[in-house]
This record gives structure tokens, C-alpha cells and sequence, in this order.
């Protein structure tokens, strides 16, 4: 390598170094903010809570209510897994569509 590709590479790498150092000093600064911020709001927003847990007699009535519509078992299973969580439903399904 001759002494202009050298010098040529050394200040690319001097100019790299400057602009990683202008973002390093941006991003403290943008976490200053942000702590600030987080210290004006105190804990910040809850996230929401997880949807209740329901009975099965609760996600019978749904899965006869969603059987009735025309929804099928898969569909069925899947709202209630989705909306609701909680108890295993297989029962519930066997009760409203019959057994597999």
C-alpha cells in the first residue's frame, strides 16, 4: 500500500471514528431524556390486564352461542383460547360438538 492509499485510509477511519462518537454522545443524550422523562411520568402506564378467566360453564354458553351462528369447532377453540385463556376447554368442546 503506497503512503496516499495509507493516508487516505487513515482518514476514513479518523472521520468513521468522529461520527461514531457524535452518535454515542446522541444516544446519551437521548437516555438522559428518556430517564427524565420516565422520572416526570413516575412508573408510567400498567400494562393492561390479562383477559378474566372464565368457567366453563361460561365458555359453554360461548361455544353453544358460536355453534348455533355456524362457527366450527375450530373456530370455536380458538376464540376461546384467544378471548378468554384460562380452563382447558376440550370438555366444553366434546359437550357442544360431540366427541372426535
Amino acid at each position: 500500500m503506497d503512503d496516499a492509499a495509507a493516508e487516505q485510509v487513515r482518514a476514513r477511519a479518523e472521520d468513521a471514528i468522529a461520527r461514531v462518537d457524535a452518535v454515542r454522545a446522541s444516544l446519551d443524550e437521548l437516555l438522559a431524556a428518556v430517564q427524565r422523562l420516565r422520572g416526570e411520568l413516575g412508573e408510567g402506564p400498567r400494562p393492561a390486564a390479562p383477559p378474566p378467566a372464565i368457567g366453563l360453564e361460561s365458555a359453554r354458553l360461548v361455544a353453544i352461542e358460536m355453534a348455533v351462528a355456524g362457527r366450527t369447532r375450530e373456530e370455536v377453540e380458538r376464540h376461546l383460547r384467544a378471548s378468554y385463556g384460562g380452563p382447558d376447554t376440550s370438555a366444553v368442546l366434546a359437550d357442544v360438538f360431540g366427541e372426535l
